[in-house]
């Protein structure tokens, strides 16, 4: 019964692990925001990753004047207000200017496009699974062996 409570904390420390890395590595591959440009305005984006995807979604529905600086890229996809490049970059620019007379409303996400961004959730769950594995090993073991001892005391 010890060996499994042994095996149980080993599987919590590695759930613990996995999660520390989750948690560490992730935020630095996407950058996020919101922004509110008035008509005429413009909004910088440093893009510090080598392979990119960028998104935004506006609340006017159509496009944003975009430049693209020191990037090569593509718009890949368009529908209704959401709009994706898919580029390479060496620490280039986006310049989102909004060439309407209306303030627009716009939401953006530059992703590194690297496989590990698509690994890291893989190992959030992954802790989860493995720390509930963990306590469900640790608590039926200690259940287990206080019912053990009980029987022992009674003999």
């Amino acid at each position: 019964m010890r060996k499994s409570i042994l095996a149980g904390i080993i599987f919590l420390i590695v759930g613990i692990l996995l999660l520390l890395i989750y948690f560490v590595f992730f935020p630095s591959y996407y950058i996020k925001g919101i922004c509110l440009l008035n008509a005429g305005e413009t909004k910088t984006l440093n893009v510090p990753y080598f392979s990119f995807i960028f998104e935004y979604k506006d609340n006017i529905s159509k496009p944003l004047n975009i430049t693209l600086q020191s990037i090569t890229a593509n718009k890949y996809y368009e529908n209704n207000s959401i709009f994706y490049y898919f580029g390479n970059s060496f620490e280039g620019t986006v310049i989102v200017k909004n060439n309407y007379t209306t303030p627009v409303l716009f939401g953006y996400v530059i992703i590194d496009n690297v496989p590990l961004f698509f690994l890291l959730p893989v190992l959030f769950y992954l802790g989860i699974i493995i720390i509930v594995l963990g306590l469900l090993i640790i608590g039926t073991s200690y259940v287990l062996l206080r019912k053990n001892r009980d029987e022992n005391k009674k003999e």
